[in-house]
């Protein structure tokens, strides 16, 4: 009766660890698509700052082309 007891504990504290071990890994699984989530999202915010930036810069470069090109510069 005790070998069967024991048998018991033993089993049950095996299927205790290994459900331990798989709420852990599902836990890791789940911070681990969180910080892929979040470094797409990063990703994506500095891809529309690069494309605004570029986009500053052709507008300034235009308008200072302007600038020089019109008669009233010339006058200086």
């Amino acid at each position: 009766m005790k070998r069967y007891i024991r048998g018991l504990f033993v089993v049950a504290l095996a299927w205790g660890i290994g459900a331990f071990f798989v709420c852990q890994q599902q836990e890791f699984d789940r911070y681990q698509a969180i910080l892929e989530d979040k470094e797409r999202e990063s990703r994506v915010l500095d891809e529309q700052i690069v494309r605004v930036t570029l986009e500053i810069r052709e507008k300034h470069r235009i308008r200072l082309q302007a600038q020089a090109q019109s008669p009233d510069s010339a006058r200086g």
